[in-house]
């Protein structure tokens, strides 16, 4: 018996061994692959990101670059209208004309003529042609003379502050000239900023993901968020120097790409910016989300496997402890009944010897 029974003990310890070395070895496979599936999840999450910010860069090229072509062909028609009504030698004439222009479009704030020093000779906001106030940003309005005076397409002009601090504005400019093809005076066209982003601000379900415009020389045309902790003077007043800016300034303004780098505007935050150039204009649109919020939404697309893993570890733990448990009382058992046939052997030598005494 107690031999069967040591044999029998033997054996439970190597299955103990053998049931321990296999659930290890499974573990460990286990949490290869559940690795190699975070990583092959990733990358989707990566790829998923970008596909969706690239769609909403392609909405948003097609969208802006029909509107700027539709802008640039009515401020065309305006201006033919204007020179179709003796130019610009009836101003009344003229302002009747920007305000009849104002009245069929009603995203723009204004629509006025300013001459090449920047006086307004007529504007939709007023039938006054006298005391008019000069253009805003007289600096902006002279450099863009200086270096665009021979183009003949609509310029795009950077934000200038409105009539109150939490609005900034952008024109729309078309250079009107005479039968010898010198500029006369400027026909301007004005929005808010927040108008080049209203287009694709009910199209798109946005989520984390924040879209707007950039010019070449990296000030903003529009946002959209607006973050509430920064004031518009800080976006719009001065050109950024996030990632995405100083990429498409070392870049040369491709036509599209991705870039992933700090948000000065969200505090220095990392996003990862998919951009498109318009092709009829010198501006670049884009879409950004913050890797956190990707790397987010991937960790919880991983809680499904994740448990599953850790109830079969727990499963192959618990079996392994109750081996070891029954490996340690077969132990107990083989010890219990080798101290017993040691006791029994005593007392029959004892009984024999007390009884060759005893004859």
């Amino acid at each position: 018996h107690l031999r069967h029974m040591q044999t029998t003990t033997a054996s439970l310890s190597r299955v103990a061994r053998l049931v321990r070395n296999l659930t290890n070895a499974l573990i460990a496979v286990v949490v290869l692959i559940f690795v190699g599936h975070a990583a092959i999840s990733w990358q989707k999450a990566r790829v998923q990101s970008i596909q969706q910010l690239d769609a909403i860069t392609s909405l948003m090229k097609r969208t802006l670059d029909t509107y700027l072509v539709s802008k640039q062909a009515g401020l065309r028609s305006l201006v033919d209208a204007i020179d179709d009504a003796g130019g610009l030698k009836d101003l009344a004439r003229v302002q009747q004309l920007l305000s009849a222009y104002k009245t069929h479009r009603v995203e723009i704030s204004e629509a006025y003529i300013s001459d090449l020093s920047g006086n307004v000779l007529a504007t939709s906001r007023t039938n006054a042609l006298q005391g008019l106030p000069p253009v805003e940003d007289l600096a902006a309005y002279t450099s863009f003379l200086q270096e665009h005076r021979h183009d003949t397409g609509l310029y795009v002009d950077r934000p200038q502050k409105g009539q109150s601090p939490e609005r900034w504005n952008l024109a729309l400019r078309l250079i009107l000239r005479d039968h010898n093809d010198q500029p006369i005076a400027v026909l301007s066209d004005v929005l808010h900023t927040a108008t080049l982003v209203s287009f694709w601000r009910d199209a798109v379900h946005y989520g984390s993901v924040s879209i707007g415009v950039l010019r070449d020389d990296s000030y903003l045309l529009g946002r959209f968020p607006l973050p509430p902790t920064t004031s518009p003077a800080e976006i719009y007043g001065q050109p950024r120097d996030g990632a995405l800016a100083r990429h498409l300034q070392a870049a040369a303004h491709p036509e599209q790409g991705q870039i992933d780098g700090p948000n000065t505007i969200a505090s220095g935050e990392i996003y990862t910016n998919y951009f498109r150039r318009l092709e009829k204009f010198p501006l670049t649109v884009f879409a950004a989300q913050p890797v956190a919020q990707i790397r987010a939404a991937w960790l919880y697309t991983l809680l499904p496997p994740l448990l599953v893993m850790l109830l079969f570890v727990v499963a192959a733990r618990l079996a392994a402890w109750r081996i070891a448990v029954l490996d340690r009382q077969m132990a107990q058992q083989r010890q219990d009944a080798e101290a017993a046939s040691t006791r029994s052997a005593d007392e029959q030598r004892f009984l024999v010897d007390r009884l060759m005494t005893g004859l």
